[in-house]
C-alpha cells in the first residue's frame, strides 16, 4: 500500500515536471508580431518662400537646441521682371554706361534735351528694376524645438515655398508593434528582438522591448528600441517593419 502511494506521488511529480518543462518551452518560443511600424517623432522645417539656400549652419545628426540657426535662405524679389528684362540681364554696368554716354552726348550737343530726357527716364526705370532684382531678403531658419537634425538640402539649392529644408527628430526612432494578448505574461521589458525594415530587407537590426501598453482593438501594444543607427536611411514615420521577439 505504501509503495502504491509513493508510486502515485512519483507519477504526479513526474507529470508536473514534464508539464513545467513544456510550459517553460512554450514560454521561451520566438514571437512574431502581427503588425509593426516605425515611429519617428519629427517636425518638418520648411522654406518660408521661394529662394536659394545660401548657407547651411547645421549638419545631419547634430543635437540642436530650440532657436539654433539651421540655414540661411535668400529671396530674390521681383523675379518675374528680372527674368523678362533684357536690359537687366545685361547688368548694371551696361545700364550705367548707356546713361553716361547719353549724358556726355547731351553735354556736347550731340543729342537734344528731349532725347536725353528719354534716355534718363529709361535709365531710371532700368535701374529701379535692376536694384529690385539685385536686392535679397535674407532669412534665417531656426529650430522650432530641441532635437536631432536631418538636413535634406545643400547650399546653393533653389527651393520653393514650403519645401522641406530639414527634419528635426525629437529622439531616436523606435518600433511600435502589436502582439496577441495571449502573450501578455510572456513579454517583459528588456526582451530582445530582431527588426527588419521592409524598405531595406537586406539588413536586420537588433532591439529590445522598452514599454508595454494596454490591450486595445489592435492587440497588445509594445514599443521596441533599435540598437543601431538608422538615421542614414530614407525612412518615414509609419514605414512597415517585421519584428520577431527572441527566445529568453
Amino acid at each position: 500500500m505504501v509503495n502504491k502511494k509513493i508510486l502515485i506521488s512519483f507519477l504526479i511529480i513526474l507529470i508536473a515536471g514534464f508539464g513545467l518543462i513544456l510550459y517553460n518551452k512554450a514560454q521561451n518560443k520566438e514571437i512574431e508580431t502581427a503588425s509593426a511600424t516605425l515611429v519617428i517623432d519629427a517636425v518638418n522645417i520648411l522654406s518660408p518662400f521661394d529662394g536659394k539656400i545660401s548657407k547651411i549652419t547645421a549638419h545631419t545628426g547634430d543635437n540642436i537646441k530650440i532657436g539654433d540657426i539651421i540655414a540661411e535662405i535668400s529671396e530674390h524679389s521681383n523675379s518675374k521682371k528680372c527674368s523678362r528684362s533684357n536690359t537687366v540681364l545685361n547688368g548694371k554696368k551696361q545700364a550705367d554706361k548707356e546713361y553716361t554716354d547719353a549724358a556726355i552726348s547731351y553735354k556736347d550737343g550731340v543729342i537734344s534735351k528731349e532725347e536725353y530726357d528719354k534716355e534718363l527716364a529709361e535709365y531710371k526705370t532700368t535701374k529701379k528694376i535692376y536694384e529690385a532684382c539685385d536686392s535679397k531678403d535674407m532669412k534665417y531658419i531656426h529650430a522650432p524645438q530641441d532635437g536631432i537634425v536631418d538636413i535634406k538640402l545643400s547650399e546653393g539649392n533653389e527651393v520653393s515655398k514650403d519645401a522641406v529644408v530639414a527634419v528635426l527628430k525629437e529622439h531616436k526612432e523606435y518600433v511600435r508593434a502589436y502582439i496577441s494578448p495571449k502573450y501578455k505574461k510572456r513579454v517583459k521589458p528588456g526582451r530582445k528582438a530582431t527588426i527588419s525594415i521592409v524598405k531595406y530587407p537586406e539588413k536586420t537590426y537588433s532591439g529590445e522591448v522598452t514599454d508595454i501598453g494596454s490591450i486595445n482593438i489592435n492587440g497588445l501594444p509594445i514599443n521596441i528600441s533599435i540598437n543601431e543607427t538608422i538615421s542614414d536611411l530614407n525612412l518615414s514615420d509609419g514605414d512597415y517593419v517585421i519584428v520577431k521577439l527572441l527566445k529568453k
